[in-house]
């Protein structure tokens, strides 16, 4: 019974409650409540939303993108003007701000957006862009690594968790937002 929770919950992420519970109890009468099939069928419920309105979610998509780089300049913008003591202070600030509150700003208002395609924005914008960035800056050190005696080990660890919290955030803002949505209807 544990799992067929937790798979419920897992599902309701991409689709309506109704739904998920459906699948879910579907899936533990045929005692097939496992991490590989939860996963495919929370990968097919996300294609599905993708191409349902493809269109809808490139315009949150693009959206997304838009009020990043608005909080990004407005973050820069306020930050520049405001003496810090040191760059080692203003580039905390700077980290907290870019890494942790645009991204859960970003989960709400995505969640609050679209419609009946919450997650799916989500996590289309976590991926596209909190995590390819941090594929395109290993490749980039493992490139210079030829260049370089030493591998920086610090700087590959400290990108990944940088960009991996900020993903992290935002799918948590927006299932949040998502959970507190669901709790009104």
């Amino acid at each position: 019974m544990p799992k067929a929770v937790a798979a419920e919950w897992f599902l309701r992420l991409f689709t309506t409650p109704d739904r998920a519970l459906a699948i879910a109890g579907d899936m533990s009468e045929e005692g097939r409540v496992s991490i590989t099939d939860l996963i495919r069928t929370g990968a097919s419920l996300f294609a599905g939303n993708i191409a349902g309105a493809p269109f809808r979610l490139l315009l949150l998509l693009l959206g997304g993108v838009a009020v990043n780089l608005i909080c990004w300049d407005l973050a820069t913008f306020a930050l520049s003007y405001h003496t810090f003591g040191s760059v080692w202070n203003w580039s905390i600030v700077y980290a907290v701000t870019s890494r942790i509150v645009i991204p859960i700003i970003m989960g709400d208002l995505l969640v609050r957006f679209s419609t009946h395609r919450d997650m799916t924005a989500c996590a289309t914008h976590a991926i596209l862009i909190w995590l390819l960035p941090v594929v395109w800056t290993v490749m980039r050190i493992l490139a210079t690594m030829n260049a370089r005696p030493y591998f920086p080990w610090l700087v590959v660890l400290s990108t990944l968790v940088t960009w991996l919290i900020a993903a992290c955030l935002l799918l948590a803002s927006g299932i949040r937002t998502r959970k507190r949505f669901l709790a009104v209807i």
